[in-house]
């Protein structure tokens, strides 16, 4: 940085990120508050951990909070990864928070875990949606907590480990279908959409057939699921049934 530039104006954040500068980023962060954002920012892309305390420090700024979140997600690290769940379990911007653990990826996938369990619905489901965004690395731990969890909990890891999108999903997820929580099953089906997988149709036009009249709001989610697998639209439970014995008698 040149002498001019310490004393009347901001450094040429770009050139320093380009450089890879660590430092006089650092230095930036002290002397020019304009470019504070922008600093941020490039110490995010960086990567360096040595920036991690002096990123911890501006995410106390309500201003900078944003920013710095991201960063820190960028540089990962354990004491970056610290705050962050620190971040998220005290509902200090759980979703930004969540989306910068989602950098930090397998790693996080533990702590996340233990964030399905608390009684902050925010703080709960920003935790679930991280886990499925990390994706592969998130779904052996998720399935194995299909079986681990409190029941009240069991939508959430249900919901985060749909959203992995994996195959493996597929099946833990069918088994749910008969569940005796009427909320696990709702959130079962709604997955099974999501995941996309044409092994759950039998298991599914069954469910309807069996549940026909008992409970709305699961009935009509099980149709909207039939239609997202087949692209099919029939408006009674028996034109359901109807079509899936024809095509299972015919194999196709």
């Amino acid at each position: 940085m040149s002498l001019l530039q310490q004393f009347f104006g901001p450094p040429s954040v770009e050139r320093l990120q380009a450089d890879g500068d660590v430092d006089a980023l650092l230095d930036a962060l002290d002397r020019h508050a304009a470019a504070c954002r922008a600093t941020i920012e490039a110490l995010g892309e960086v990567g360096d951990e040595r920036a991690v305390e002096t990123l911890i420090t501006f995410f106390r700024s309500q201003e900078m909070r944003e920013a710095a979140l991201k960063a820190l997600g960028q540089i990962g690290g354990e004491e970056a990864q610290a705050e962050l769940l620190r971040a998220l379990r005290y509902n200090e911007l759980p979703q930004s928070a969540a989306d910068s653990l989602v950098a930090v990826g397998e790693s996080a996938v533990a702590p996340l875990l233990d964030l399905l369990s608390l009684d902050d619905l925010e703080v709960r489901w920003a935790a679930a949606g991280a886990l499925g965004q990390v994706g592969v690395p998130a779904v052996d731990p998720l399935i194995a907590a299909l079986d681990d969890c409190d029941v009240d909990v069991l939508p959430t890891v249900v919901w985060a480990l749909g959203q992995t999108g994996s195959e493996e999903a597929v099946a833990p997820i069918m088994d749910l279908l008969d569940h005796e929580n009427g909320d696990v099953q709702l959130i079962a089906v709604k997955e099974l959409a999501e995941l996309g997988d044409r092994r759950a149709l039998g298991p599914l036009v069954e469910m309807l057939v069996e549940r026909a009249g008992d409970d709305e709001a699961l009935s009509e989610a099980i149709v909207e699921t039939l239609e997202t697998l087949t692209g099919q639209a029939f408006e009674t439970v028996q034109a359901w049934r109807q079509w899936w014995e024809a095509r299972e008698g015919g194999n196709s």
